[in-house]
């Protein structure tokens, strides 16, 4: 890639990478490829999987560069464009800074000088020209036309209808349009569009309220975000820019999240990632809308959202939705309202007593302890779109990243003012050496690859690996905090050293003196992965086992059977606690191996009565006969203890098992 980029872009769709065997060319392809970064000449109508070690003609990528015969060797997914930066050769250093590190539209300078933002349009800050519904589900207003067509509808009675059920409650707002909802449930009384839509902004919103602005708020807590790029100038930063087809995570949960007329203009291949981002923020309910016939890029139906729910935990809370769907002016609607609320919860009443608190986060000394929103806001109005400003203001910006999750899947290197090479959280290159041992803020470990293997990083027990294969057997198994890669090497029954070479004795000692009598046995599961928070760990296992932050949002596009995460969970800090299980439960199919420290460890205190109770609310079960099963057979002592087994609710208690064929990998 010997051309610069004219745009790149910061937090985008979950992407999902084809590379070549040598690194020189990066290929991107999808199930529907017109929104790929680097499109290839025909789509893709096969689980990529399937296309693994096969060849396409004539490539053309957005840098204008032809690859022909690109070899299928190796395929990457992962939540945004930063992952790039690991394998494209040297862009312009400004751009990789300023785009992997923040979270907002980057505009940056092509090479013929013209703006362009993360899609190639012009900054949306300035105009946005191409009114409609992009390629992932946002929508770009033209800053002239901002309130024509249907932009500006919303029912007053269908507001006051949701205020009657929220009451006291904290709202989530996703899909939030102009933040007409919003400001009726705050009772803003002051205009918030651009000067030249006062009179548009009088009929669309302050002629409906005049009876109630004044009355008092009923709701405790409001916050609205929206695809619309430029949305935050065009509403004083009431409403926030936030891409909803892709993962997010607001480090905070809400009563309740709602969602009118969003879900239809999101892209099929990311409805569950959408559905994701309003389950992983709610408390007592969702509120959703979804068109009943074929709209825009979606053909999702509520019979179908109702399944897609229902698979995670959720289900319709008829009482309530009849109520809205009642009260509601606004004919559609009367058809698309839909209500849903955890699985537990009382169909009639739809209504429990848990109070969901709302946490404010802080940026770190270094940012000035200015609030979230503020920072947010700071982004939306420009205050990156300038490189060398970026670059001046980004300190703050890259250290709260890294503290709220926003790191990379990758071990990502850029040089830094002196020359020198440091990764995403200003460590030396991981690759090289790791000075850091222990654990960090985001539950990261960090291996120096002198002394890899020292402490207590290759323990693992055999007895329970056999146990584990007994259950698992014909089945898949994603390993989330796969350490050192001994379990998947047990049932790969990888016979080859993965270590660097000056581990061998160790590794003879550890693994291999272990396994003699098993190792030349057939293979009994019928696939693994493993991926692990230790940034050199594919340095360290030849490739075996991948890089990945669980403390932030991952979604893999594909299932697995089982997933196991063996003496992780102890190691994410409690704020990412319930990003780290969603991971888990994201990518399970049959069930979920999991083990926590039951004393206080690390930078956690969770215990297992807690992680039964988070994973009771989000739709799965304890496994006694299986769990009792795995306490037996393990040979190491605080296995016996920590091991916990879950199945989806639904599930036999006893067998665990089902008869349901599932393809997951």
């Amino acid at each position: 890639m010997a051309e610069r980029w004219n745009f790149i872009h910061a937090q985008v769709l979950q992407l999902t990478f084809v590379i070549k065997h040598d690194f020189d060319q990066t290929l991107k392809n999808g199930i529907k490829l017109e929104y790929t970064l680097f499109p290839i000449s025909k789509p893709l109508t096969k689980p990529l999987q399937c296309y693994k070690g096969q060849s396409f003609a004539t490539v053309q990528t957005s840098v204008k560069t032809k690859v022909n015969e690109a070899s299928v060797l190796e395929i990457i997914a992962t939540q945004s464009a930063r992952q790039t930066r690991s394998i494209v050769p040297t862009v312009d250093t400004t751009v990789q800074v300023t785009a992997f590190k923040t979270n907002t539209n980057l505009v940056i300078p092509g090479d013929n000088g013209s703006n362009k933002n993360n899609f190639g349009r012009k900054d949306d800050t300035k105009s946005c020209k191409d009114k409609g519904v992009h390629n992932i589900g946002e929508f770009c207003l033209d800053s002239e036309n901002a309130l024509d067509g249907y932009n500006f509808i919303w029912s007053l009675k269908f507001a006051q209808g949701l205020e009657n059920i929220i009451k006291n409650g904290s709202i989530l707002d996703l899909g939030a349009g102009l933040g007409n909802y919003g400001r009726y449930f705050l009772r803003k009384k002051e205009a918030i569009f651009p000067s030249k839509f006062r009179e548009k902004e009088e009929e669309v919103f302050f002629s409906k309220v005049p009876h109630v602005i004044n009355a008092p708020q009923i709701v405790s807590h409001y916050e609205g975000y929206d695809g619309t790029l430029n949305i935050a100038i065009l509403t004083s930063g009431f409403i926030k820019h936030l891409v909803l087809a892709t993962p997010q995570e607001l480090r905070r949960k809400f009563d309740w999240v709602i969602s009118v007329e969003a879900g239809e203009h999101i892209p099929l291949e990311f409805e569950s990632v959408f559905i994701d981002n309003l389950i992983r923020h709610a408390c007592k309910g969702i509120v959703m809308t979804y068109s009943i016939i074929k709209a825009l890029s979606s053909d999702q139906n509520s019979s179908y959202i109702r399944e897609q729910m229902d698979e995670k935990g959720w289900k319709i809370c008829e009482s309530v939705q009849k109520y809205l769907r009642n009260v509601a002016d606004l004919w559609y609607l009367k058809n698309t309202v839909m209500v849903f609320v955890p699985k537990g919860v009382s169909r009639h009443t739809c209504l429990d007593n848990k109070k969901c608190p709302i946490k404010t986060q802080r940026l770190p000394k270094s940012g000035k302890n200015l609030p979230l929103t503020d920072l947010d806001y700071a982004d939306e109005v420009g205050l990156f779109s300038d490189p060398e400003h970026a670059l001046k203001k980004l300190d703050a910006i890259v250290e709260w990243s890294n503290l709220i999750g926003l790191n990379t899947n990758t071990n990502l290197v850029v040089p830094d003012d002196n020359g020198s090479n440091k990764n995403n959280q200003g460590r030396k290159d991981d690759t090289k050496s790791c000075k850091d041992k222990g654990v960090h803020n985001n539950g990261e470990f960090c291996l120096d690859s002198e002394n890899a293997l020292d402490g207590y990083n290759f323990i693992w027990s055999l007895k329970f690996a056999q146990g584990l294969e007994n259950i698992l057997k014909n089945s898949s198994i994603l390993d989330l905090g796969a350490g050192l890669g001994n379990y998947g090497r047990y049932f790969l029954r990888k016979k080859e050293a993965i270590f660097p070479s000056k581990f061998r004795e160790k590794e003879e000692e550890v693994f291999f003196s272990k396994v003699p009598h098993v190792v030349n046995t057939p293979q009994i599961v019928s696939h693994y992965e493993g991926y692990d928070g230790t940034l050199n760990i594919a340095i360290l296992t030849s490739g075996f086992i991948k890089h990945l932050v669980l403390a932030t949002p991952q979604d893999l596009r594909r299932k697995f059977d089982w997933v196991i995460s063996v003496e992780a969970g102890e190691h994410i800090p409690l704020e990412f606690e319930s990003v780290f299980i969603d991971n888990l439960i994201r990518h399970a199919c049959k069930g979920i191996v999991m083990t926590y420290s039951i004393i206080k460890a690390l930078s956690s205190d969770q215990n297992s009565s807690y992680i039964r109770e988070q994973m009771d609310e989000k739709g799965w079960k304890i496994c006694e006969s299986v769990q009792k099963y795995l306490h037996n057979v393990a040979d190491l002592w605080y296995l016996k203890s920590t091991v916990m087994v879950f199945v989806p609710k639904g599930v036999s208690r006893h067998t665990c098992q089902d008869n349901k064929s599932v393809f997951c990998v």
